[in-house]
């Protein structure tokens, strides 16, 4: 499978269904689309499973699911990473309604004046309202509560637009209008072909089963990127849901100190922010990276050991620990955990 970027408007609550593929994405996309969901929810389902079973700081440091959840999460957050699984292992049948879309929906993003803010800003004008499909309304990408930052998406070209990650939960307006539990996840065309380079594309179940890549990062957890890989990155939002003041809860933070500017997300970063003020168990790419180090903890019948996010790719055990003074240190001892053998932290 190849790696994707897309961008991806909410608008509702609690759990999901797969709405549709929306026709522009065409048949040879609409099935890599289905086989990416097939191997994400299956990543989700056998990581609850695992985690069913799990007792953090209490589980053998042989035990490859203390290698991925100790230097990630606390115990506390088990529970509500356990429900989250389940959420997603469900996602087919359950409330929500997501459909995907492609390069060729652009048409439905438009750049206009919001009436709140007598400002122009995007418009998804592909919502609809439960009660009568055929009554559609425009929501703000970014729109309040989950208002943009200053400054971005401010020109009027729906290919910039394509090209970018964001997550909106909506709210019902009134009764007259309710689009609760809908989901719009927008799929770039030129990572759905897989032109990130350096990464490993194939889908989960294929590196389980067919072995680690030899060659530069492909031993690395975090340039194991098939397109399932972002697709469960954006149900983590989804099963996330809304707290009390319809904002969302599963989100994404910007690293401040990343050129370009992007979120937090990789394995040392995912460290740094366990104990941050919003922290992995809120942050997407933390709830994915555990997910997929758990459904990796197995491979060709190995067990592996991803405690600092890099195996061996023979042995599958964690490769020499950095050494001090090096960021990766730096992050790790602001998430103190256990490694085979000894305590790193």
């Amino acid at each position: 499978m190849k790696a994707i970027n897309f961008a991806v408007l909410f608008v509702g609550s609690a759990s999901a269904i797969i709405e549709s593929i929306d026709p522009s994405c065409g048949f040879i996309d609409a099935f890599l689309i289905n086989s990416a969901i097939t191997d994400a929810i299956t990543v989700a389902t056998d990581a609850g499973t695992q985690l069913s079973t799990f007792t953090p700081f209490a589980a053998s440091l042989d035990d490859p699911r203390v290698a991925i959840y100790d230097p990630l999460f606390n115990p506390g957050d088990l529970q509500t990473i356990i429900g989250y699984l389940n959420s997603i292992k469900n996602i087919k049948t359950t409330g929500y309604k997501v459909r995907f879309y492609c390069q060729g929906s652009s048409g439905r993003i438009e750049w206009t004046t919001d009436p709140d803010t007598n400002q122009p800003a995007w418009f998804d004008t592909d919502f609809y309202h439960n009660a009568q499909p055929d009554q559609k309304r425009s929501i703000r990408v970014g729109s309040i509560p989950n208002a943009k930052p200053l400054g971005s998406w401010t020109k009027n070209d729906p290919t910039m637009f394509l090209g970018l990650m964001e997550c909106n939960l909506g709210w019902t307006v009134n009764d007259n209008f309710d689009s609760s539990n809908q989901a719009h996840i927008q799929l770039a065309q030129k990572t759905i072909d897989g032109t990130r380079l350096q990464t490993d594309n194939r889908d989960f179940a294929d590196v389980r089963s067919g072995g680690l890549l030899t060659g530069t990062n492909f031993n690395v957890l975090d340039y194991i990127r098939p397109l399932s890989r972002t697709i469960l990155h954006e149900l983590f939002h989804v099963v996330g849901g809304l707290d009390a003041n319809n904002k969302p809860i599963v989100i994404d933070v910007p690293n401040p100190n990343a050129s370009p500017p992007r979120n937090y997300g990789t394995f040392n970063e995912c460290m740094s922010q366990k104990n941050a003020p919003v922290s992995t168990v809120r942050q997407a790419e933390c709830l994915t990276m555990l997910a997929a180090g758990l459904y990796l903890d197995q491979i060709q019948g190995k067990p592996a050991f991803w405690s600092v996010g890099v195996v061996d790719t023979t042995t599958l055990q964690p490769v020499s620990l950095p050494a001090a003074g090096s960021a990766a240190v730096q992050a790790r001892a602001m998430a103190p955990f256990r490694v085979r053998g000894s305590y790193w932290g």
